[in-house]
């Protein structure tokens, strides 16, 4: 019932808001009032249909030369195997951790700075 009044009252204010709707117009008769009239009963004897010019035949068209046909492209050589890749040399790894004491000054971590 709330909602009723709700909408009742929106539309109110809406319809004050908008200007009056002209007339609708007169409803305009439609283009056929009668029936169509019954379709003539054909003729007991079948339609001629009006003799055509005849059509004068199109001009053969000359068949197309063969295209010649593509050169063989010559086969490619096969390629050689690829050499084996060498295995790497293993790294002798150091028993222990280098450290920065160590006097060859080449350490994986780059030249030792020199002791002070």
């Amino acid at each position: 019932v709330v909602v009723a009044a709700v909408l009742t009252a929106l539309l109110g204010a809406v319809e004050k808001e908008l200007p009056p709707l002209p007339p609708p117009p007169p409803p305009s008769p439609p283009a056929f009032t009668q029936p169509a009239p019954a379709a003539a009963p054909l003729p007991a004897r079948p339609l001629k249909a009006p003799e055509l010019p005849a059509i004068p035949s199109l001009p053969s068209l000359p068949a197309l030369p063969a295209l010649p046909k593509a050169p063989a492209l010559p086969s490619l050589p096969a390629l050689p195997p690829l050499p084996p890749v060498p295995s790497l040399p293993a790294l002798p790894l150091p028993s222990q951790p280098p450290s920065a004491s160590t006097s060859t000054g080449t350490s994986q971590q780059g030249p030792a700075a020199p002791a002070q």
